[in-house]
Formats: structure tokens, C-alpha cells, sequence
């Protein structure tokens, strides 16, 4: 593509374009699928996990307070 790209030869006002155009798109997609997909990959998890903690401590939360609840109404 680099040839197509770069070359000043006859006819290459029509393919040069067309050349830069499929090497940005190369570069682009290459960026997108090794850096943006896992670093939002990462994200979303961190993302989940913290909810995950979140959901724990608080039915923990309430565990305890049922148990303050019923032992302060006398049963067991």
C-alpha cells in the first residue's frame, strides 16, 4: 500500500488517494483493536468488580441489622 501511496508515477492522481485512504484505515483499526478494545476491556471490569464489593458489604449490612433487630425483639 505504501508503494500505491507514495507513487508519483502516471495515473497515481487516482490510486494515491486510495492509498492513504486503506493505510489510515489499517492504522486506525490496528490502534482500535490493540489499545482502545482492552483498555475499555480493563475499565468494565474494574467497573463490575467495584459493584461487586459494593453489593457484598451491603447485604452484609443487612445481615447484621436483621440479627440486631430480632435479638432486640427478643428472639433468638
Amino acid at each position: 500500500m505504501i508503494p500505491l501511496a507514495i507513487n508519483p508515477g502516471e495515473g497515481s492522481e487516482l490510486w494515491q488517494p486510495m492509498g492513504v485512504t486503506v493505510i489510515g484505515g489499517l492504522v486506525f483499526s490496528t490502534i482500535v483493536t490493540m489499545v482502545i478494545v482492552p483498555v475499555g476491556y480493563v475499565l468494565m471490569a474494574r467497573h463490575g468488580e467495584r459493584d461487586r464489593k459494593h453489593k457484598v458489604v451491603y447485604r452484609d449490612m443487612k445481615f447484621l441489622d436483621d440479627i440486631k433487630e430480632n435479638h432486640q425483639n427478643g428472639k433468638s
